[in-house]
């Protein structure tokens, strides 16, 4: 499964920035890339760097790394509910208001990165067990279409987009 197979019609025009930032990749070798390297950034930053946040009204690293696992998750539960109930309605979700009820503050940096490690193997999981016939299923989400496949490539664009404002919003700042 390719990013190259996706078609625009699959998902809300939303998440075409996501999309975007991926180049052409195999969607479960890429999940395991993503996670590759946001491990990476992470692990090299201190646990004080977590509570890091480069402007005020900005999310703290820990609070980023947390959206970003809450909205894995939320991706994960799109795509095993139209690969079993194709054709279905699912809500969305308030990512502030998820972010706000985190109580990232009470985290560790261990606990955080084993977290997104487990949250991601199970992705991998997930989207490994999909057959060709499941990737090209479907559901709505707040009335816009969303495939299986498209859940798949989003998350990862989603995370990829965070590494890019990772690495430009905050990491400077902290090499100060």
């Amino acid at each position: 499964m390719h990013i190259s197979e996706l078609q625009k019609n699959e998902y809300n025009s939303f998440y075409q920035t996501y999309i975007n930032t991926l180049e052409e990749v195999a969607l479960v070798p890429e999940m395991v890339n993503r996670s590759n390297a946001l491990t990476t950034i992470l692990e090299k930053l201190s646990d004080e760097d977590f509570n890091f946040s480069y402007a005020s009204g900005k999310w703290t690293i820990k609070e980023l790394l947390l959206h970003i696992i809450d909205t894995e998750r939320v991706f994960q539960y799109r795509a095993f509910t139209f690969a079993r109930h194709s054709g279905c309605s699912l809500e969305g979700f308030d990512q502030d208001l998820y972010v706000e009820n985190s109580f990232s503050s009470l985290r560790s940096k261990s606990s955080l990165l084993e977290e997104f490690k487990s949250v991601r193997g199970s992705s991998i999981s997930l989207f490994s067990s999909f057959g060709p016939e499941v990737y090209n299923r479907f559901g709505f989400v707040e009335g816009h279409k969303l495939s299986v496949r498209a859940a798949g490539f989003i998350l990862c664009g989603h995370q990829k987009h965070h590494e890019t404002v990772l690495m430009e919003k905050y990491l400077p700042h902290l090499a100060d």
